[in-house]
C-alpha cells in the first residue's frame, strides 16, 4: 500500500463533497438541512463541501442514511 500524498487527500476530499453536494441537490435537499442533521451549522457544511474540510466517516453515514443513498455514491471516482 503507498502513502497518499496531501494533494491526492485533498483531491479526494473535494470528490468526496462534490459527490454529497450532488446528491443533496438531486433530491431537493438544503444545506441547512442536512448541517442541521450533523448538529453542525451551515458554514462548517459547505467548508465540508468544498473539500476545505473532508468529512468524517460517521457524517457520511448520518448523510446516507438521511439521504436513502448509499455511502459507495459519496465515493463514487475516488476508489
Amino acid at each position: 500500500m503507498t502513502e497518499q500524498t496531501g494533494t491526492d487527500e485533498a483531491a479526494v476530499a473535494r470528490l468526496v463533497g462534490n459527490n454529497v453536494r450532488t446528491e443533496i441537490f438531486r433530491l431537493g435537499r438544503t444545506q441547512d438541512d442536512v448541517a442541521a442533521l450533523l448538529h453542525m451549522g451551515q458554514a462548517s457544511l459547505s467548508r465540508r463541501l468544498s473539500g476545505e474540510v473532508p468529512f468524517r466517516v460517521h457524517e457520511l453515514v448520518v448523510v446516507s442514511r438521511a439521504l436513502n443513498v448509499p455511502c459507495s455514491v459519496f465515493l463514487e471516482g475516488a476508489c
